[in-house]
């Protein structure tokens, strides 16, 4: 009777063990997508940051070239023309790049905190193993104690 109950129990805990890895497997995979995703965005975000730093550095020259051309004593038109249409073109550009930005900020601080759920859906998954796996210990010691004492009884 001791020897199939044991088993029952070992095969309970075994399968109960099981569950909470392939969960956990499942769970921490979803955080590595989540973070891959994240990672993706930012990336997406650096590249329109690097690319709105470079026109604003060209938007400076620009202005700094006006300012040289039109301080000269003798007026180019043309060249002043080329420069002033240089420079609306710069900043649409500049807006049409800060559009895109604030769409991909959004997207940024959104994945963030899909990471930090499945992080924290990852964490409480290990908890729960560990409290489980706690239980099954104390629950065995348990056991082991009776089956101890029922020995120790059958012995006297």
């Amino acid at each position: 009777m001791l020897r199939s109950s044991k088993r029952s129990r070992e095969y309970k805990v075994t399968t109960t063990t099981l569950r909470f890895d392939t969960v956990l497997k499942v769970r921490v995979a979803a955080r590595n997508a989540c973070q891959r995703q994240l990672a993706d965005a930012i990336q997406s975000k650096e590249v329109v940051v690097r690319r709105i730093v470079q026109v604003r550095q060209d938007l400076e020259k620009t202005k700094q070239s006006l300012g040289v051309a039109s301080g000269c004593g003798q007026l180019d038109i043309g060249n002043l023309t080329a420069i002033y249409e240089y420079e609306f073109h710069l900043a649409a550009q500049l807006q049409e790049l800060e559009n895109e930005c604030r769409p991909l900020e959004e997207i940024v601080e959104r994945r963030r905190l899909e990471v930090i759920e499945a992080d924290r859906e990852v964490r409480l998954i290990e908890k729960l193993r560990e409290r489980r796996e706690a239980e099954i210990s104390q629950h065995r010691r348990t056991q082991e104690g009776k089956e101890l004492e029922e020995i120790a009884l059958q012995r006297y």
